[in-house]
């Protein structure tokens, strides 16, 4: 039950004030913000358990929404540490793709020509393999092929 249906019900415009959060508002907090809120309307409940029992509301219900806050603020410094981790295995990643394209143009093209005559098959599926296809997630990436030696 919403807590602005029981201050509505009640002509208690104050507890009103103090507790009318809508949706979006909920939608669009941040997560400290959410959680000052939840703090809000716990401490304004406390003084009418009475009259929120007649509402189907019970003190266990009261009980579990601040445990639920306290649960979620633990987990503000969770989710802020998992997105530091994510960033920087992100950073990290770019750089391993550099080097290993790095790697494949300067050493494996250039090692896997002297099976261009004797294994052309082989060869073949390596410049396959090698295409990189661009599946338009985005503008600036271009098709990569390995260099191939003009034949003279």
């Amino acid at each position: 039950m919403e807590p602005r249906v029981f201050a509505a019900s009640a002509g208690n415009n104050t507890l009103l004030g103090m507790v009318n959060y809508t949706e979006y508002k909920l939608n669009r907090m941040s997560e400290l913000q959410l959680v000052n809120a939840g703090k809000v309307v716990y401490d304004a409940a406390i003084p009418h358990k009475e009259g929120l029992a007649g509402l189907m509301v019970s003190e266990q219900d009261l009980e579990l929404l601040m445990t639920k806050r306290a649960t979620f603020n633990a987990m503000i410094p969770k989710k802020r540490e998992a997105v530091g981790i994510s960033k920087t295995a992100t950073r990290n990643m770019e750089e391993i793709f550099i080097e290993t394209n790095d790697f494949l143009k300067k050493k494996m093209d250039n090692i896997m020509l002297a099976f261009r005559t004797t294994h052309p098959d082989f060869y073949q599926q390596y410049l396959s393999a090698r295409i990189i296809l661009d599946l338009g997630h985005g503008g600036e990436h271009t098709k990569e092929e390995p260099e191939q030696e003009q034949d003279s």
